[in-house]
């Protein structure tokens, strides 16, 4: 039994390891459950990490999450069109080099930042809402 241990010991740190990345996985992944901006402030009511950025000639608002992992290199990022209609999102901005190219999460983290307050006035002028 003993020169099992070692082998033994790896699978049950390698398997708690994979099982924690999934669950960190699914605590960001919106899944099924946001299809705009106003579910996305019911599924996040502790969500206070918004900014306005500009592509493709239009304003969208990027909603920053928790992270996605045990060692992510950023956060989770959630973009949402004029009309508040869930576009994109990305569990790690950080290692997501297509996400930030789309969207500039990274670089416009500390630009043109919404309080909830303003992010709840533009889900609410949502038609539907």
């Amino acid at each position: 039994m003993k020169p099992l241990r070692p082998i033994i010991l790896l699978a049950v740190l390698v398997g708690g390891y994979v099982a924690t990345e999934a669950a960190l996985y699914r605590r960001v992944a919106p899944g099924d459950r946001v299809t705009d901006l106003h579910e996305f402030l019911e599924w996040q009511p502790a969500a206070d990490d918004f900014v306005a950025v500009d592509a493709n000639g239009e304003r969208h608002v990027i909603a920053y999450g928790p992270a996605g992992g045990l060692l992510p290199s950023g956060p989770a990022a959630y973009v949402f069109d004029p009309a508040g209609n869930f576009v994109d999102w990305s569990p790690d901005i950080g290692d997501d080099s297509k996400f930030d190219d789309r969207w500039q999460a990274q670089r416009t983290r500390g630009d043109r930042v919404l309080s909830r307050l303003e992010v709840e006035k533009i889900a609410a002028q949502r038609p539907g809402k």
